[in-house]
């Protein structure tokens, strides 16, 4: 099964087995090891490798993830673990934290779909890919904000 630029949610682990991962480097987030929007952009930034002048916001954070031109492979999968876990020392304050999140990933996954390489930018075109392994609430929270995914 080949990979496009789209978010998926992997019924658990063995899943990944079905997936075409040749060629493609492939990222893991814990979302265990990101219960702040601060953990989660240094979680983030150090598993791509984002550059020292990388800034530690949400905006920088979907700058980045639209840029990754140091990363040589053009076919990129993130595999977001324990997304029931993430960003939960916000939801306090901040209720829809990780409604903003998925959608934030959209729109990255959107911005990718529709990417026209331009030289000048010297940003090369990337297929890039969420999939989150199934937790409580994910498809629940997907369908709430109308985001479009496929079940692996």
């Amino acid at each position: 099964m080949k990979l496009k630029t789209e978010m998926i949610v992997l019924h658990d682990r063995e899943s990944l087995q079905k997936l075409a991962l040749e060629n493609h480097s492939i990222f893991w987030w814990n979302g265990q090891k990101a219960k702040s929007w601060s953990d989660l952009i240094h979680l983030i930034a150090k598993s791509l490798e984002f550059p020292e002048y990388f800034g530690s916001n949400q905006d920088a954070l979907y700058d980045g993830l639209l840029d990754l031109a140091w990363i040589p492979n053009s076919n990129i999968l993130i595999v977001i673990e324990h997304f029931e876990k993430i960003l939960c020392d916000e939801l306090i304050t901040e209720p829809d934290a990780p409604s903003e999140l998925l959608l934030l990933l959209q729109d990255v996954v959107t911005e990718w779909r529709h990417y026209a390489e331009v030289e000048e930018a010297n940003i090369p075109k990337k297929n890039i890919t969420f999939g989150f392994i199934n937790s409580p609430k994910l498809k629940e929270t997907f369908l709430q904000n109308n985001i479009e995914f496929r079940e692996i």
